[in-house]
């Protein structure tokens, strides 16, 4: 269910604005998610690191060990990512209109909407990376799906009203 959640959740959205708004606002939705994205790959780079110690003390039963990784886990993940993000903010804005040749504009309302829900994504996460590594993928693959579906659903209505910035917005309603 996991792919299929991410597959719906990223091109129900797309398929929305491409019909609202045009291939122009895809475009500049698709840079804004690949900005966010790379606090999504250094997060991955950690919870892969952890996932094998993580089984390992689910499968030795030792809850309380479990529960302190995660704990650990949650806070380096929301700390290192939202630091990074913190840093390249300036630069975001510096390279955008190099990066897109200077026709597409960053928007500081949805980039400010993915950027939080980045910020609530690294708790997530990690919370899933310990359910995950534990073998208990019903769950977290459930919620994924109906988060998926609730964007979308909400994106029906704000992106024709707001733009990328319901699209952005719809998804972080949807997360929280």
């Amino acid at each position: 269910l996991i792919p299929l959640a991410d597959f719906v959740g990223t091109q129900l959205t797309l398929v929305i604005t491409q019909r609202s708004l045009g291939a122009a606002e895809v475009s500049r939705l698709s840079t804004h998610r690949t900005i966010v994205n790379f606090g999504i790959m250094l997060s991955g780079l950690v919870t892969t690191a952890v996932w094998p110690e993580l089984s390992a003390l689910n499968a030795r039963g030792n809850k309380s060990a479990l529960v302190r990784v995660h704990r650990t886990l949650a806070k380096l993940n929301l700390w290192m990512v939202g630091g990074l993000m913190l840093c390249l903010l300036p630069l975001i804005y510096l390279l955008y209109p190099l990066w897109t040749a200077r026709r597409l504009s960053l928007d500081s309302w949805t980039l400010t909407f993915m950027l939080a829900r980045l910020l609530l994504w690294t708790i997530w996460s990690a919370s899933s990376t310990v359910l995950l590594a534990s073998n208990k993928h019903y769950r977290p693959s459930f919620a994924l799906l109906v988060e998926a579906l609730l964007t979308g659903a909400l994106g029906l209505y704000l992106i024709p009203a707001l733009g990328i910035r319901g699209a952005a917005l719809s998804a972080l309603i949807a997360d929280v």
